[in-house]
């Protein structure tokens, strides 16, 4: 047995080589460990350098550019450099591999970067850079707020690069009383467009203009900033100095109610202005001029016989549909918003509910995608989609961090005269307004906030008006004290967003305003 196993013992060796063999490759791989000092990675593989960064993103003239360049293999630390041709104006290459700065003008620039490690090792490779002029809005025309345009203007924009013909949805116009324009537009593939409107201004209509990301420039660059602006038509001086009462429509006692908001526009698209009212207990009526027969026709669009409604606290007219008529917004006292669309001659239909809650809706277009979206009075906006269809749940304005107080009663305004619609609320509970600023997108931030009146927790909202009172060229606003309690002043902007208080206005406790409106009422060019 013994015998055997060392026959199969050698066997194995004489397999493998003898054993002289295998000492003598054991001691050359221990030399070879003392060799590289004690380490078993004497064989390191260096692998060569390489430039990664494939391509460059584009660079847009103004605007501040920062892109780092990448490589892999030989040693580190790299050292960068232009080897051939140049980067555009304003920009730089770093030993470190960044090309930052910021675009002088538009251009198109080849160069050829190298990198070089801590060994000599070099790599290069050939890159681009395109500058882009993004389109940005130059001058406007009639001037933002302003209230004395002319009823035959023309709606002028001028651009820093040409723009190809705009639309209806890209370079949109919406008339307080009569809903989007219809027109004619001028000067496409031209960095000046120009929109002319079929009919003329109504005297004192606001009119609100939307330039959205829909405009491209010839090089197909969508305008980098939408822009949302107002402004409303003069009005010619009657040589009255006062109103007179021409006839009447409706009273108090005549079905136990009372109006609770009374508005005029052009419904049926005739060219003449319809009275509309809302009632608080019976609904909406509409008093639509007969051309034929030369005098108002009344019909009742929502009647208290039905058990969805139980009247109507305030009414809100705009184009929410797109189609060149005004539909209606209307807040009733069972606690909802709803929205009704304009068949063009004045008959509306039910579209949908849009809120469970009420108060005053204001219309505009707060994320520059031309179609007006609405506040809904009470701290919710709602964002529409372009036809009258509104996303839910809506975008709430203001948080628990802003401090007591519901955003209620609410105008829209640029107040810091940056191309968008900003939020003037006043709050429920408390006496005081906020102003929410937007970032062009429909995202609201507090900016400032004004105590009225120091009191407690108060039932009564002040109301709000934005225009500009001082013909400066910004927005002021004007709140009214409903309980008469000398609380009512206007807060004059100085076009940095602080504000001056006027002197309170108004009557006393038993004949105190409780609403605001404002317009040029003598024909002289201001509000």
């Amino acid at each position: 047995m013994r015998g055997q196993r060392r026959g199969n013992i050698g066997s194995r060796f004489t397999k493998y080589g003898s054993i002289a063999a295998i000492l003598s490759g054991l001691l050359i791989a221990a030399c070879l460990i003392m060799i590289s000092g004690g380490s078993t990675g004497a064989q390191i593989v260096i692998k060569p350098l390489k430039i990664t960064t494939a391509s460059l993103p584009d660079g847009a003239v103004g605007t501040d550019y920062n892109t780092p360049l990448s490589a892999t293999g030989g040693k580190q630390p790299y050292i960068w450099s232009v080897v051939s041709g140049v980067l555009p104006n304003g920009l730089s290459l770093s030993a470190a591999g960044v090309i930052s700065g910021t675009p002088a003008y538009k251009q198109y620039e080849s160069f050829t970067i190298k990198v070089q490690d801590a060994a000599g090792a070099s790599a290069t490779r050939v890159f681009g850079i395109n500058v882009i002029l993004v389109p940005k809005l130059r001058s406007f025309y009639p001037a933002p707020f302003s209230n004395n345009a002319a009823r035959t203007t023309s709606i002028d924009a001028t651009f820093n690069e040409p723009i190809r013909t705009p639309s209806p949805v890209t370079f949109s116009v919406h008339g307080s009383m009569s809903g989007r324009m219809p027109g004619t537009y001028f000067g496409g593939w031209t960095q000046s467009l120009s929109f002319q409107p079929n009919s003329l201004l109504w005297p004192g209509e606001e009119v609100e203009v939307s330039l959205t990301r829909g405009l491209i420039s010839n090089d197909s660059i969508p305008l980098g900033t939408p822009v949302v602006t107002r402004f409303r038509v003069a009005t010619a001086p009657s040589g009255a100095s006062y109103f007179g009462e021409l006839f009447q429509f409706g009273d108090y006692n005549d079905r136990g109610s009372a109006y609770s908001s009374v508005q005029v526009f052009d419904l049926n698209g005739d060219g003449i202005m319809d009275i509309v009212n809302a009632d608080w207990e019976y609904g909406i009526t509409f008093h639509i001029y007969s051309v034929v027969y030369q005098r108002y026709e009344t019909s009742l669009l929502i009647n208290i016989n039905s058990e969805r409604y139980r009247g109507w606290s305030s009414i809100s007219f705009g184009d929410m549909d797109g189609d060149g008529d005004l539909d209606l917004v209307a807040e009733g006292n069972n606690w909802t918003t709803e929205i009704w669309l304009n068949d063009g001659q004045g008959v509306f239909s039910f579209r949908n509910t849009l809120a469970d809650w009420y108060g005053q809706a204001i219309l505009g277009d707060v994320d520059g995608d031309g179609d007006l979206d609405i506040f809904d009075g009470y701290s919710t906006m709602y964002f529409n989609g372009g036809n009258g269809v509104f996303g839910e749940p809506g975008r709430q304005i203001g948080s628990d961090s802003d401090g007591p107080g519901v955003p209620r009663l609410a105008q829209f305004g640029d107040m810091d005269g940056d191309g968008d619609l900003d939020l003037v609320c006043s709050m429920e509970g408390y006496f005081q307004y906020r102003i929410y600023t937007n970032d062009g997108a429909g995202s609201f931030s507090l900016a400032r906030e004004f105590v009225a009146l120091e009191t407690g927790p108060d039932s009564i909202v002040p109301r709000i008006e934005v225009g500009d009172y001082d013909n400066d060229g910004d927005l002021d606003f004007a709140g009214v004290d409903p309980r008469g309690r000398q609380a009512s002043r206007v807060y004059f902007n100085d076009g940095q967003m602080n504000f001056l208080q006027s002197v309170t206005f108004g009557y006393g406790s038993t004949e105190s305003p409780q609403a605001i409106r404002s317009g040029d009422m003598d024909g002289d060019g201001d509000l």
